[in-house]
């Protein structure tokens, strides 16, 4: 795809046929007409042809962005199961811990009992 600025060089050029041909007019109003109508048509073909360019660009823009994007939230997914996981085992340890800790109250408190019967035993 010719860039814009090349297609408005080659257009405003004696090269170009519809330009030579108005250039040789004779000056008057036709001519002027002619050269505002070519003007018109040479310009509206190189915007026409900067908004395909431009399109093109930023849809290239967005499919990288949209790839970005889901690369992102892809790695911070995985950084959030991570982060669950550790989380979860570390609930596990917790609960482990409390168990511990009740089973051992429960033990001392067995044993506190048992004391306690061995006294009144005694007596």
């Amino acid at each position: 795809m010719e860039t814009s600025i090349i297609i408005f060089q080659k257009k405003l050029s004696l090269s170009d046929k519809e330009c030579c041909s108005i250039m040789k007019m004779i000056p008057g109003s036709k001519k002027e007409e002619a050269l505002n109508e070519f003007f018109s048509k040479v310009l509206k073909e190189a915007i026409d042809n900067s908004c395909a360019e431009l399109k093109k660009c930023l849809g290239s823009i967005f499919m990288d962005v949209e790839i970005e994007i889901q690369d992102a939230l892809q790695s911070n997914l995985s950084r959030m199961q991570d982060i669950r996981l550790r989380l979860n085992e570390c609930l596990d340890n917790q609960n482990h811990i409390a168990i511990q800790s009740s089973l051992i109250n429960a033990c001392y408190k067995i044993e506190t009992c048992d004391q306690i019967m061995k006294i009144i035993e005694q007596e």
